[in-house]
């Protein structure tokens, strides 16, 4: 649980800093990157 948890973290730093760097920072842009990884296997 704890690695899935870390893993799930960088991840989900990456896509706010992707997001933060490349347009600027809106709640439906963070919504959308929000569901992905729960739906991972």
């Amino acid at each position: 649980f704890l690695f899935s948890w870390s893993f799930f973290l960088v991840i989900m730093l990456q896509k706010i800093t992707s997001h933060l760097s490349n347009n600027k920072p809106s709640p439906k842009n963070i919504k959308k990157s929000l569901p992905e990884p729960w739906n991972w296997p």
